[in-house]
């Protein structure tokens, strides 16, 4: 492996990045879900069974709540796209998917979600874990 692709932690800042994206806007996704759920919709009237589903994710796309998050979340999701390609994924994946989990713990106890002990341990051992990884494969490589 090239020193340029090399997963130390400050090569992998893209994955870092989709992470840190992917984490934090899933609090503010569900947020914003919950509050169009329990507001009037724009288009409210009544439509054939068929075309509802695609009525009610016109309302999502039409609240900044939803739409925002989910424009950031699905950029990230280019990115990890790239990422995958330009790293190894042995690496990538397990670095993304648990690092996020993290970042969402954090940031739904920002906007006052109840933070458990148990999340807390989840997190503790998911850095543990992703530090084992770090540090295994640049040993061997």
């Amino acid at each position: 492996m090239s020193e340029s692709t090399s997963s130390s932690i400050y090569s992998l800042w893209p994955a870092l990045l989709v992470a840190v994206a992917w984490g934090a806007t899933n609090p503010f996704l569900r947020r914003g879900v919950k509050d169009s759920e329990s507001s009037p919709s724009f288009f409210s009237c009544d439509v054939h069974p068929l075309l509802r589903p695609l009525i009610q994710l016109l309302n999502l796309i039409l609240n900044w709540r939803v739409f925002i998050p989910l424009a950031i979340n699905q950029s990230a999701s280019i990115l990890f796209v790239a990422v995958s390609a330009a790293y190894p994924i042995s690496v990538v994946v397990p670095l993304v998917n648990s690092l996020q989990l993290v970042v969402t713990t954090v940031v739904g106890s920002m906007l006052g979600e109840k933070l458990t002990a148990k999340s807390l341990l989840g997190c503790i051992l998911i850095g543990a874990g992703v530090t084992c990884m770090l540090v295994d494969d640049n040993r061997s490589h």
